[in-house]
């Protein structure tokens, strides 16, 4: 007979479940968009990728999770303790996955921002390499010994979490940063009237952040203070990631489909950088495709143009 559940194991049970069914729910009624906007794509669309990895990995994440947690609870055979304990160690590892690659997405709206200005591109890149040393160094120095208890995986969470937690949150401040100082600048050169993809990115943007800045920090101070319900955390923090980075990117896709703007007189599709600088002041600047079409007033001139992927 497979020995009682206690009430903490219970408790913790009952909420990952509920963030595995918010992360099905939110699938479930953004499926349309996914089909619309998505899956359309090319293979070598490097946003596809990004969204269904952000969505049906974490999907894949949470349910091998449960799968797990009821065999170690509920289930009277054997168990692998070397495999659970492989488990337990790889679960830092990838929610560093799920995080990095929701940043990845903020990064490339900040660099498109910039007109891929090659300093804010290595910097990110310099910024993701040391999130990727410092999750391995986790990894590497809190490996669970061989004496491993398989009841760990419900009620603890891996000390590479303290590691990893920490590096997204310097590198969370660093696209704030860069985000506030390029909206700013654009905002006083008078760049930000009529451009609705600039106010999306910006409103997106922040809440992005706010949220994946307080699920790191809370991921972290559950974890250094020890408190019991931290893999409670952990799993709605990857739910939480999944949807705000799939959202982030379905209402970019969405954009040009939406009501035009009041004050633009051409159809809006998707984000470019365009030679203007008479609204710019600078070489390039970020705006909406335009689709070239005569108005009343002039044939729009011709623009040298090139798809940033972020819408």
């Amino acid at each position: 007979m497979p020995v009682p559940a206690s009430r903490l194991i219970i408790d913790l049970e009952s909420s990952t479940a509920a963030a595995l069914i918010f992360l099905t729910w939110e699938i479930l009624i953004t499926l349309d968009d996914e089909v619309e906007f998505i899956w359309s794509k090319p293979r070598h669309s490097w946003i596809k990728w990004a969204f269904l990895f952000a969505r049906y990995g974490a999907l894949s994440l949470l349910l091998a999770g449960r799968v797990l947690e009821g065999i170690v609870t509920y289930s009277t055979m054997h168990l692998d303790t070397n495999g659970i304990r492989l488990w337990f160690a790889f679960q830092g590892l990838l929610a560093f996955s799920i995080m990095a690659g929701a940043e990845i997405v903020m990064m490339v709206r900040v660099y498109a921002l910039y007109n891929r200005n090659k300093w804010v591109r290595y910097g990110f890149i310099t910024l993701m390499l040391a999130e990727l040393f410092t999750a391995l160094l986790g990894f590497g120095l809190t490996f669970p010994p061989p004496s491993f208890n398989p009841q760990l995986i419900i009620t603890t969470t891996p000390g590479s979490f303290e590691y990893f937690s920490i590096s997204t949150m310097i590198s969370q401040i660093v696209i704030v940063v860069l985000s506030v100082a390029r909206y700013r600048y654009m905002y006083t050169h008078g760049h930000w009237e009529g451009t609705r993809i600039i106010r999306l990115m910006f409103r997106d943007g922040t809440l992005a952040f706010f949220v994946f800045f307080l699920l790191s920090l809370l991921m972290a101070v559950y974890h250094i203070l020890q408190q019991p319900f931290a893999p409670t955390e952990f799993v709605w923090s990857i739910s939480i990631i999944s949807v705000t980075e799939c959202r982030l990117i379905i209402n970019l896709q969405k954009l040009p489909f939406s009501e035009s703007d009041t004050l633009t007189e051409v159809a809006e599709f998707t984000t470019i950088v365009t030679n203007d600088r008479s609204r710019a002041g600078t070489s390039y600047m970020m705006t909406v495709f335009q689709e070239p079409q005569r108005t009343d007033q002039h044939e729009l001139h011709e623009q040298s143009q090139f798809e940033t992927e972020i819408a």
